[in-house]
């Protein structure tokens, strides 16, 4: 989570807000549909404010540097001495004129070989983050809107009834709005609600999740009253996690060639443990004319490029692709979700898409039990495939920045339980 020099964050507003009345209760605590409802729904009408570029350079003898990126101290006190100081010091994984390039993107635009001049804009792209939800797997969605949260305007999350695969199911991200569990980001969420299993689709590839990512466009440019063109929008999965870096530096200048691709890291069940292919390329977003214009109003990911790609491979959909296999531009964090859970999505996940390795006659019994031993031993769920032990005390870029600063609320992703010998 990017600490930004903000001194409140900035949410979208709806127009014809309507007074509300309370009801003084004893003893007893509100029910749910008592309590007032923050977030925006599909009949909202939404406002994304606008904000201000200097809140993030700060200028030193006429230098304008990038807060984030630049060794202020050392500049105000060289400064002090001398009037002739005329460029930014960057930190340690910082890069350019103004110390606005991370690593990632620094590293992205060499491997593109392509003549990239990235210019600072007058003012921030508001920045529309979108995805889908059709499992369990509230508790990466909720690591997702924390570690974004200083640089997406509004996020669109769309929950379907069903999974993927067509099985009935609760609305679980929704029950964690409606109680509040979001509530230091739920002025930023549009909430969707896919009632119906939608299996037409010219992509064999799981249509329902394409339908829900074709949603989540759809309903964001009828919500939103003032979207531009050079806003910009990603819509991922609910288990995939960008950099906010990254994000960051797109909010932030024009140049960069788009659509963009991200190259995740991919973790296994936790962070602990990372699957041997190492990475997985997905594709991540463009501006809004560039939706409209060039890929016909569409966040279909058939469109922008192929839905997921080894670690060796890139897209010739995407104009760059953000991350290396040592510089990641996020996080896959695969089956992440506690052993019960992942028994119970297995169930639900027809034997062609699953990934558990079934041989002819095989008589294994997939429980709670089956699924801590490959956890504990580092087995993917193929029964085979030995997955990389990652420490986090070694690793930059062990988990997303907001779990390494609230470990007590992800240990079941840090640590892996499971392993007689996890002391990273």
């Amino acid at each position: 989570m990017l600490m930004m020099p903000l001194s409140h964050h900035q949410v979208a507003t709806p127009h014809n807000v309507q007074s509300v009345k309370f009801v003084s209760l004893q003893n007893h605590e509100p029910s749910v549909e008592q309590k007032v409802q923050k977030y925006f729904s599909e009949s909202s009408s939404i406002v994304l404010p606008d904000s201000k570029q200097d809140s993030y350079f700060y200028t030193v003898n006429s230098t304008m540097c990038f807060i984030l990126g630049t060794e202020l101290d050392y500049m105000k006190r060289l400064s002090s001495l001398r009037s002739n100081v005329i460029r930014c010091e960057c930190k340690k994984g910082w890069h350019g004129p103004d110390c606005g390039l991370p690593e990632v993107m620094w590293r992205a635009f060499m491997a593109s070989k392509r003549k990239i001049l990235p210019r600072r804009r007058l003012r921030p792209r508001r920045v529309i983050f979108g995805f889908p939800v059709t499992g369990v797997e509230t508790l990466l969605a909720e690591i997702t809107l924390h570690e974004l949260l200083e640089v997406v305007d509004l996020y669109v999350v769309c929950e379907s009834n069903y999974t993927r695969f067509g099985k009935p199911k609760k609305l679980y991200f929704k029950n964690r709005l409606l109680k509040h569990f979001l509530k230091d980001i739920e002025q930023k969420i549009l909430y969707l609600s896919a009632d119906i299993y939608n299996t037409h689709s010219n992509n064999s590839f799981e249509p329902h999740l394409e339908y829900l990512e074709k949603l989540v466009w759809s309903k964001s440019i009828s919500a939103i009253e003032n979207l531009h063109g050079e806003d910009l929008i990603i819509v991922m999965d609910s288990y995939e996690i960008p950099n906010a870096k990254a994000i960051l530096f797109f909010k932030l200048y024009d140049g960069w060639p788009e659509p963009v691709g991200f190259r995740l890291r991919w973790s296994a069940y936790g962070f602990f443990w990372q699957h041997p292919m190492k990475t997985v390329v997905v594709p991540g977003g463009a501006t809004v004319k560039v939706m409209k214009h060039l890929y016909h109003n569409t966040t279909n990911r058939t469109a922008i490029g192929s839905h997921r790609r080894d670690d060796n491979s890139a897209s010739p959909g995407f104009k760059i692709v953000i991350g290396d296999l040592n510089h990641y531009g996020g996080w896959y964090c695969s089956w992440c979700l506690e052993p019960a859970a992942i028994v119970q999505t297995l169930e639900q996940t027809p034997q062609s898409a699953n990934p558990v390795f079934w041989s002819a006659g095989d008589s294994k019994v997939i429980d709670s039990r089956y699924i801590e031993d490959l956890v504990g031993t580092g087995i993917w769920l193929d029964g085979k495939t030995t997955l990389v032990r990652c420490y986090r005390h070694r690793d930059p870029y062990f988990a997303p920045e907001y779990v390494m600063n609230n470990t007590w609320m992800y240990d079941s992703l840090i640590i892996n339980f499971y392993s007689d010998i996890d002391y990273n």
